[in-house]
């Protein structure tokens, strides 16, 4: 993976966590306070949290796809990649 990549990803994960904390922030003004947030893009953002929380846990959350670890196996019980520091004989 190129560098471009790399800082390209890590611009999109800084920017999607700046969106939620400020979603995050209205949603939970909203209900403290109860009343309904004024502004379009406050609404926005209240919409918005469900889908970045969903982003989050798919793409960036170390329970995401990508993590090996964290599949099953496939072969009924052999893990391919065991844990650093473990030995697979015992």
């Amino acid at each position: 993976m190129s560098l471009a990549c790399r800082v390209g990803k890590l611009a999109l994960a800084g920017a999607l966590f700046v969106a939620f904390v400020e979603s995050l922030k209205v949603a939970v003004s909203w209900w403290r306070g109860g009343q309904p947030p004024a502004q379009w893009w406050e609404w926005l953002g209240v919409a918005a949290l469900p889908v970045l929380v969903f982003l989050w846990a798919r793409h960036y959350s170390i329970f995401g796809k990508k993590e090996p670890r964290c599949l099953l196996p496939e072969d009924g019980g052999h893990n391919p990649r065991p844990l650093a520091g473990r030995r697979s004989g015992r």
